[in-house]
């Protein structure tokens, strides 16, 4: 059943005579315009342009032979305001209320139109003259209440509507609609009521059944919720708000799937229910559905311009498909229509600290914090930013806050003590190692604290405790790589390969994929001399991850040591293609290139490499060879002298530049 079969419905019930025309709505939900009655005078409006364009010209005709006909007067006034001439329909309008004797009719037909005009003082004041012209007609008190609504006195609306109900006891939309403003004035209980005394005089009314739905859902009732809107549909399955708050319920209950298919079916009444689009495109993203769930926030924006939490959705699917720009833009949109409004600030700042911009980032992280001052989130974020921009102090001051808001958050914990660490204040360092254990206390099967208190331990030059935190991260989570790859680096670093390589042959007779396992292995193999396993190991590195930088390079460095250079360079090729900054990647580069005989070519890979690593010793000293080869004495010069400087116990390179210089004294300026 259509809403204005409804309407007409309980009208009929109610003993009121009526006709559907361009009266303000009698059940105006959410401050949106429905259907309403009014004037009897509109029941046989043509729908279509050409039909109200002709009904225009038949009236204008009519009213040439007859210019005193108030009827076809009126009738002309509901046509044109169809057609969107309100200007001239109200000044046909205003002419006719303002004669002698008054014309009731005319005046509530003008204070309807001023309404819908937007014009609501003006209407209240005809509408009030209607009454007392009128003072049977419940109507009139009917959309008199719904415009003292539209001006927000909700008080007076109250009024009209009793006085409604006082004229006809029986009008349903009346309970209705003195439900609705009790629901914005919070008033629940006499809602419920009004609502239920609406749907008792209203056998086939599906609205205040919808009411009641959403006001039971709210209240967390949802099988009375579930109820009436399940009623609601059996007297119009084609309710497109039942369907929809269905939906809802659904997705409370976590039910996706359900939610999916009652939000297509509000669609399908209603093609342009923003919200239901809103909230089907939310529901698809939980779904994983994201570049489906856009569409259906674009369309919500589509039928709503305005439509912030569509804008702020839409934003946040781009922004989890990293669409950066796209995210920006509607981050930014929706705070232009809310300024207020704190997850848009913070996922904007997320955008820009993505992309670099922490500046702006942390202004808008603080801008989120000022509208929700508790969100441990926000804190959480502009502590890690500072502690990225090295500000450790900001980052201090953040953490404490955010502990004082969440003194059980383990993590904050943990990361206030790597704040600490990194501190120069007197007592960080046991402040630091004291936050971490407390974290540790808060969550002892968290291995990731252990090993971020290894970290600080072994910053504090305290390897042995290091360790042992370690090793107990991985009795938690005996494949943590994390701590694998820890505890590994700090066994070679202190000479003990033989158990790195038991801890990293370990991880991977758990995990056979860990790529940066096998790259350690071989980095200890070269260390032992085992040129054939070496290489295996960083084989399965580079089948597992081909773009392993390390890998290519040593790997690259070893073919060439070993004399095959064409392929050495094809490695080495890869490698600084990935990393230009890569000193050691060029260094080997220039050798494979000098065993090929490209000298031009080494020397530019050997600038490379010193500038990429002004601490590459060797790449100095070789550079400084090959300009010593082509007699550019005063280079190689400076080259040596660098490596020197870099390694200054080397005799050989003593030598070296010792050589250079006599050369440079038989020619000067060479």
């Amino acid at each position: 059943m259509s809403v204005r079969a409804q309407i007409l419905k309980a009208l009929a019930q109610a003993g009121v005579v009526a006709c559907l025309g361009f009266a303000s709505p009698a059940w105006a939900q959410d401050g949106t315009p429905g259907l309403s009655v009014d004037d009897r005078s509109h029941r046989s409006l043509a729908q279509t342009p050409e039909g109200l364009a002709k009904q225009e010209a038949e009236l204008k005709a009519a009213l040439m032979k007859a210019p005193d006909n108030d009827a076809l007067q009126k009738k002309l006034a509901a046509v044109l305001f169809h057609r969107g001439k309100t200007k001239d329909a109200l000044t046909i309008l205003t002419e006719l209320a303002a004669k002698e004797p008054p014309d009731g009719d005319a005046i509530y037909q003008l204070a309807t139109l001023l309404e819908l005009a937007g014009e609501y003082d003006q209407a209240v004041q005809r509408y009030l003259r209607a009454a007392e012209l009128s003072p049977k007609n419940a109507l009139i008190f009917l959309d008199l209440g719904i415009c003292y609504r539209k001006k927000a006195d909700f008080e007076s609306a109250l009024k009209s509507y009793d006085q409604a109900i006082v004229k006809s006891p029986r009008l349903a939309v009346a309970y209705f609609n003195r439900g609705e403003v009790l629901t914005q004035l919070e008033r629940v209980e006499e809602a419920i009521d009004a609502f239920k005394r609406a749907a008792d005089l209203g056998p086939g009314y599906a609205l205040p059944r919808v009411a009641l739905g959403k006001l039971y859902a709210d209240l967390g009732f949802s099988s009375q919720a579930e109820r009436s809107l399940q009623e609601a549909l059996r007297i119009d399955p084609s309710d497109a708000d039942a369907h929809y708050n269905i939906g809802v319920l659904q997705f409370r209950k976590r039910n996706y799937l359900a939610a999916v298919k009652s939000y297509q079916q509000a669609l399908k009444a209603n093609a342009d229910h923003a919200d239901a689009h809103n909230n089907l495109g939310v529901t698809l993203d939980r779904l994983g559905k994201r570049e489906e769930a856009i569409k259906h926030f674009e369309a919500a924006i589509k039928v709503r311009e305005e439509y912030v939490d569509a804008l702020f959705n839409l934003g946040l699917a781009h922004f989890r498909l990293g669409h950066l720009k796209e995210a920006r833009k509607y981050f930014e949109d929706a705070l232009e229509i809310k300024s207020d409004l704190p997850e848009a600030s913070f996922h904007l700042g997320e955008v820009h600290y993505q992309s670099g911009r922490t500046t702006e980032a942390l202004r808008l992280y603080k801008k989120a914090l000022y509208t929700r001052p508790e969100d441990a989130r926000t804190y959480r974020r502009l502590a890690r930013a500072h502690l990225e921009q090295e500000q450790i102090t900001e980052a201090v001051n953040y953490l404490e806050k955010l502990i004082d808001i969440s003194p059980d958050d383990a993590d904050a914990h943990a990361l206030l003590g790597e704040a600490l660490a990194r501190s120069k204040e007197p007592g960080a360092s046991e402040r630091s190692l004291k936050e971490l254990r407390q974290a540790q206390q808060l969550n002892p099967e968290d291995p990731s604290i252990l090993v971020r208190l290894a970290n600080v331990l072994r910053s504090q030059k305290r390897g042995k405790e290091a360790a042992e935190a370690l090793k107990t991260a991985l009795k938690l989570n005996p494949g943590y790589e994390s701590a694998v790859l820890q505890l590994g680096e700090l066994f070679e670093q202190t000479g003990r390969d033989q158990e790195a390589l038991n801890t990293y042959q370990n991880a991977l007779n758990r995990k056979p994929t860990f790529a940066e396992a096998y790259y350690r292995l071989g980095r200890i193999y070269k260390r032992a001399g085992k040129k054939q396993a070496e290489l295996a190991a960083y084989r399965k590195v580079l089948l597992l991850n081909p773009k392993h930088l390390m890998a290519l390079t040593e790997l690259g460095g070893a073919h060439y040591q070993a004399g095959k250079h064409q392929e050495a360079l094809r490695m080495l090729d890869r490698a600084v293609h990935l990393n230009q900054q890569s000193g050691i990647a060029h260094y080997y580069r220039a050798g494979a290139l000098l065993g090929l005989g490209q000298e031009s070519e080494a020397e530019q890979a050997l600038l490379k490499a010193t500038q990429a690593d002004q601490h590459l010793s060797k790449a100095f000293r070789t550079l400084g060879q090959l300009r010593k080869k082509r007699g550019a004495f005063t280079l190689a010069k400076e080259a040596l002298q660098k490596a020197l400087a870099l390694d200054p116990k080397n005799a050989e390179l003593a030598f070296e530049l010792e050589d250079v210089e006599k050369e440079l004294a038989k020619t000067p300026g060479k």
